[in-house]
């Protein structure tokens, strides 16, 4: 997905204006969230009826810049360019699917993944910030197919983090700062979403 988004708000000098730039495949991070729950598209293949390996794998880069409006006395403002950020996922899943009937069944799936968000200034790339995880993900989904090859899922999903980490590098002078410190992860909820499937 490449997209650019331009938002103007109308003020009484003029227009403030915010563009974004987007490219992304597979995955979608549209709060910029420091949560590895963003919109995304995995793929499960059944290696026997029951048995399914998949999971998701996902980059997205984002950018643009933002306008002030110009002030009473007519005074235009230069864009300001947006941090850079960019978000990386990978979670690859086992799962076991026991169908009660042909349209409603249980699917629980389960696995260890990496998420990765890292932000940088785009004026001084040496300023930058970093929040990784290594993820225990699992999904207990209550699955209903009412047509062939589509159906739809709700359930409880977990992500728990086995480790993280958030590091930040400031430039102060000539200094440049280096810090990190660990970080944990915990959600559980309620997830839904469709499924499209088909025999090979």
């Amino acid at each position: 997905m490449l997209s650019t988004e331009r938002h103007a708000e109308a003020t009484p000098t003029g227009d403030a204006i915010e563009v974004t730039n987007r490219f992304g495949i597979l995955i979608s991070d549209r709060n910029d969230s420091f949560s590895p729950h963003i919109p995304q598209v995995g793929g499960h293949f059944f290696v026997i009826p029951s048995l399914s390996i998949g999971g998701t794998i996902g980059y997205e880069a984002r950018g643009g810049s933002n306008t002030r409006p110009p002030n009473p006395n007519g005074m235009v403002f230069a864009s300001q360019p947006k941090p850079d950020a960019a978000t990386f996922v990978f979670m690859p899943k086992v799962g076991y699917a026991l169908m009660l009937t042909n349209t409603l069944g249980f699917w629980f799936r389960g696995g260890i993944g990496f998420f990765r968000l890292g932000v940088s200034d785009p004026v001084d790339s040496r300023q930058k910030e970093s929040i990784s995880y290594w993820v225990f993900s699992a999904d207990a989904l209550f699955v209903v197919a009412p047509v062939q090859h589509f159906g739809f899922y709700v359930g409880p999903q977990a992500d728990i983090s086995l480790a993280g980490s958030h590091s930040i590098t400031r430039v102060m002078g000539n200094v440049v700062v280096e810090g990190s410190q660990n970080r944990s992860f915990r959600d559980i909820l309620i997830g839904t979403g469709l499924i499209g499937y088909f025999d090979l």
